[in-house]
């Protein structure tokens, strides 16, 4: 593959820079029930999401953002850090760290009331 420089004057991005990049992700999620209370309608879920790059580009670096992917793929949902607030995919950063808890209750079948905190 060639890789070559690309920009407008005065704004050139070398091909080095870029072209030899590191990128580590990880996350973790968990889901438990809610302490004296007997009922599989009161959750507590929790996650955190990390990572950290070298040498990333808008292209290489993971994108942080407000929302669910809006190309469609369902299969890394859960893989994806979302930052409340945030518009899709807004965010490009070298190193992150997101936690987030929450408390869902469900009233009637698959309808959910949730309180979170990040």
């Amino acid at each position: 593959m060639n890789w070559r420089d690309w920009g407008l004057d005065g704004n050139q991005y070398r091909a080095s820079d870029s072209r030899d990049h590191l990128r580590f992700d990880a996350y973790t999620l968990g889901a438990t029930g809610v302490p004296f209370i007997d009922s599989d309608r009161h959750r507590l879920l929790g996650s955190v999401h990390g990572g950290t790059g070298a040498n990333l580009d808008r292209f290489s670096a993971q994108r942080i953002g407000g929302g669910v992917n809006p190309m469609g793929w369902d299969f890394a949902s859960t893989a994806m850090p979302v930052l409340p607030g945030a518009s899709v995919w807004e965010y490009y950063p070298e190193h992150y760290l997101i936690g987030n808890a929450q408390y869902r209750w469900e009233p009637i079948f698959f309808s959910y009331l949730s309180l979170q905190v990040l």
